[in-house]
């Protein structure tokens, strides 16, 4: 979420949805952007009329919605399996 609240900022302020631009506004409030979902995320808004979206309330498609959160779901894979690969050692 907080990769497209990053987009409507950026939609509100009438700048540019870039890579570029959405890094920025997610480096300025502390959020290291993960550069893979950065430039899904600007490749599923380019060609996207959100006004209109946000008035039917659909900002992305369900198809390219999944793959985001897939792909925004895979750090969170990752860790649970080190943190279990940590505890074998420890515990």
């Amino acid at each position: 979420m907080k990769y497209l609240h990053a987009v409507l900022l950026l939609y509100r302020s009438d700048k540019p949805i870039t890579e570029k631009n959405l890094i920025k506004v997610l480096s300025s409030v502390g959020i290291e952007a993960d550069l893979s979902k950065v430039k899904v995320l600007v490749d599923t808004m380019d060609g996207v009329d959100i006004e209109k979206a946000l008035k039917t309330k659909r900002l992305v498609k369900v198809p390219v919605k999944a793959k985001f959160k897939q792909i925004m779901e895979k750090p969170k894979e990752k860790k649970k399996e080190e943190e279990t690969g940590l505890g074998k050692l420890f515990g």
